[in-house]
């Protein structure tokens, strides 16, 4: 997902033509990854181009903040050919981050239950 947000985030949303893809393509292998320490500057958002979003997105799952890279890097590929190769990725995670809470919610109903017995 990485490498094609990269490219694809060069691009319209209605995509462009064989010349504008390849321009796209080695545009983006010559642009530098942005360390998730330096794309923390500034706040919460990432404020930079694809590489912030990215390093950002990064820095929030490696944190256990699922929903929060979620919605970070929809918001920041918004309006991008990047869009769509992303979105299943967003959902993928958004489902991921609610199977995570309904285990702890039902981990914590269970502790409950026991302690309630004993």
């Amino acid at each position: 997902v990485k490498n094609s947000a990269r490219e694809l985030s060069l691009l319209p949303p209605s995509g462009g033509g064989p010349v504008t893809l390849a321009v796209a393509r080695i545009a983006s292998i010559f642009r530098v990854e942005v360390p998730s320490r330096m794309a923390l500057k500034g706040g919460d958002k990432p404020v930079g181009g694809i590489e912030d979003v990215l390093a950002r997105t990064q820095h929030l799952v490696s944190q256990g903040e699922l929903a929060r890279a979620a919605d970070c890097l929809e918001e920041g590929t918004a309006g991008t050919a990047a869009a769509d190769v992303c979105s299943d990725w967003v959902k993928a995670v958004r489902a991921r981050a609610v199977a995570e809470q309904t285990a702890a919610l039902i981990h914590a109903h269970a502790t409950t239950l026991a302690a309630s017995l004993s």
